[in-house]
């Protein structure tokens, strides 16, 4: 079992209900345009990365925030509501791949914005245990258990050891950035070489500041998938400590019932232990 957040995973049920806005995913962020090119973003991040506390070493730990969207049919099998419902998971792990893996349900939200309480019947009641499970010597398939090195080509190796793609464009490597917080809690030093990493490359494009999806604010970046075409990867940055908290992936293009703009997944990183 790989330790990733639950993500995009749809849940649909029958139930007859009055039909609602036609909202299946959160709604996008925004962002105010800044005029700010990679190059300013990762200057800003560098210098508020050596201001910021740190671990003095990369941690086996990650604790993320990630959704599903549990979708309500009528008789007619047509979506009358959704409702995303956070899922938190905790993965502590050694380096005899031992661990512990745990996802606890977060509180619920309408897709649409609306404010009217949500039944007990559409989403785990908030701090509900979904997955609970230890894992002994062997049983984390954690891509690598070496820490990465200190150097950006060192960095580069152990971003091939996770996964990353020869040829791999911007998007493939916020992806593969994802996966890597998935497992490890890196330094401030570490996050500033995976931004140099990003940032260094044309195919990036600023977005502005905003805030995440925890009212953090933070500097966004994107860059569109060559290999998934009308797929877009969103990098957040926060903006008060310069390290990598949260990524999403929306739709450029329609894609099935999905208008383009929708959000199909989002993680967030950093957000206290549960």
């Amino acid at each position: 079992m790989t330790a990733i957040a639950v993500v995009a995973l749809f849940v649909i049920t029958n139930m007859t209900a009055a039909p609602r806005a036609s909202a299946l995913t959160p709604p996008p962020l925004t962002f105010t345009a800044t005029g700010q090119t990679p190059k300013d973003v990762l200057t800003m991040a560098e210098h508020t990365l050596t201001r910021s506390p740190s671990p003095t070493s990369a941690v086996r730990y990650s604790q993320s925030t990630g959704w599903y969207a549990q979708l309500a049919a009528n008789e007619n099998n047509e979506i009358t509501s959704a409702t995303i419902a956070p899922q938190i998971t905790t993965l502590e792990w050694a380096a005899d791949l031992s661990g512990h893996l745990r996802v606890i349900a977060g509180t619920p939200y309408w897709a649409d914005g609306a404010t009217n309480a949500i039944p007990a019947r559409t989403a785990p009641t908030p701090g509900t245990v979904i997955l609970d499970t230890t894992f002994t010597a062997g049983g984390v398939t954690a891509p690598t258990t070496n820490p990465p090195g200190e150097s950006v080509e060192e960095m580069r190796t152990w971003l091939t050891e996770f996964g990353l793609p020869s040829g791999a464009d911007a998007a493939d490597l916020i992806g593969t950035i994802n996966q890597v917080l998935s497992y490890w809690t890196l330094t401030n030093e570490q996050h500033a070489l995976l931004l140099q990493i990003l940032l260094d490359r044309d195919d990036i494009t600023v977005l502005g500041m905003g805030k995440d999806r925890a009212g953090r604010p933070v500097t966004g970046i994107a860059a569109d998938s060559h290999r998934s075409p009308g797929s877009r990867e969103l990098l957040l940055i926060s903006a008060s400590t310069g390290r990598i908290i949260a990524n999403e992936t929306m739709r450029t293009t329609k894609a099935g019932a999905l208008p383009a703009g929708s959000v199909t997944s989002y993680t967030l990183w950093g957000l206290p232990k549960q």
